[in-house]
């Protein structure tokens, strides 16, 4: 049984393939979720739109949890190292995820809902019917009052819930970010003038003039499908981009040991005023980001919306970068 898009509300919600590895639970089925509520959140780990939704998911969990809900994270992977179920784990542990998690690798839950986005959340009632659908970030308190509207349409007795903030998640101030930018040949756009040099080592050579929004290679690297990897530790080898954003992040991964890239801003190290969470500072002031796990690094963390030129050295070669992902809001993660 597939469903169609947003034709969701009041079809009966498609049985979770059996044999998929469960994190948190035993695997579930609808005669174990019979009765319940049951949130269904489609997400990814090294998205960044998935990351700023999971503070309401935990909070959602630990508030109605015991008035029937039941939150299924459906772990739909959008890179090849999200499909390994080590990866995932390490990310809810590293996130602080207890409600049960699902591996959807091959996509089967993500086809049977014929979605297309992350993140997405689904609730269904007690009965096994769809009656809320909502794509993306946002409509926090929405989603909370359809939770609580379904906790008291089968409450015979009064119970109290908690208050609901309409307002959390919404403010601040949102500017024209950079859009998600890919970095392999898959779905990236390079500026060199010479493109992609597909699977092979190759010596590109910077342009002497950069677009906006869009990403160049100096040095050597090898350009895959879904990621480039450098090739030298070299101070020629780098990876530039002119953006706009509040906040960059750049899902990175090392094939090997754990290694480090320096960052910088504008040609200058950075200062504590951009420096994003994952970046650390050495005694001569370098910032750079030490990369082993596969996922999204944070590098800037402004205060307000700017331009500004990034460049990303490699001190090693075998280092993967996969995409680059923006905040443009002023309460952006």
């Amino acid at each position: 049984m597939i469903l169609f898009g947003q034709k969701l509300i009041g079809k009966k919600a498609p049985d979770f393939p059996k044999g998929l590895v469960w994190i948190n639970s035993e695997e579930l089925d609808w005669e174990k979720l019979k009765g319940k509520i049951v949130l269904v959140d489609f997400w990814t780990y090294s998205c960044v739109n998935c990351i700023r939704t999971l503070p309401f998911l935990k909070k959602w969990h630990e508030r109605y949890k015991d008035f029937g809900l039941v939150i299924v994270g459906v772990h739909s992977p959008e890179f090849d190292f999200e499909k390994n179920p080590e990866n995932v784990k390490k990310a809810g542990e590293r996130f602080g995820l207890k409600y049960s998690i699902v591996l959807d690798p091959d996509r089967r839950i993500w086809d049977l809902y014929d979605n297309a986005w992350w993140p997405r959340k689904i609730l269904i009632n007690q009965k096994g019917e769809i009656v809320y659908d909502h794509i993306g970030e946002g409509q926090y308190g929405q989603t909370e009052a359809k939770i609580q509207e379904l906790i008291l349409a089968e409450t015979k007795t009064k119970i109290d819930l908690p208050r609901i903030d309409f307002e959390e998640g919404t403010g601040g101030v949102c500017y024209p970010a950079t859009e998600e930018l890919y970095l392999g040949y898959g779905r990236g756009q390079i500026g060199n003038l010479a493109g992609y040099q597909k699977n092979i080592l190759a010596n590109y050579r910077d342009a002497s003039q950069h677009k906006t929004n869009v990403f160049y290679l100096s040095g050597f690297w090898i350009a895959a499908g879904e990621y480039i990897e450098s090739q030298s530790g070299d101070t020629a080898n780098y990876l530039f981009l002119n953006y706009q954003a509040i906040s960059l992040n750049l899902v990175m991964e090392s094939a090997k040991d754990e290694k480090k890239a320096f960052v910088k801003l504008n040609d200058q190290w950075l200062n504590k005023d951009f420096a994003g969470d994952d970046v650390q500072f050495s005694g001569k002031g370098e910032t750079f980001v030490l990369i082993k796990e596969a996922r999204m690094y944070n590098l800037i963390r402004a205060k307000d919306f700017h331009q500004g030129e990034i460049k990303i050295f490699p001190a090693n070669s075998d280092l993967r970068f996969y995409a680059f992902t923006f905040g443009g809001c002023s309460h952006s993660e």
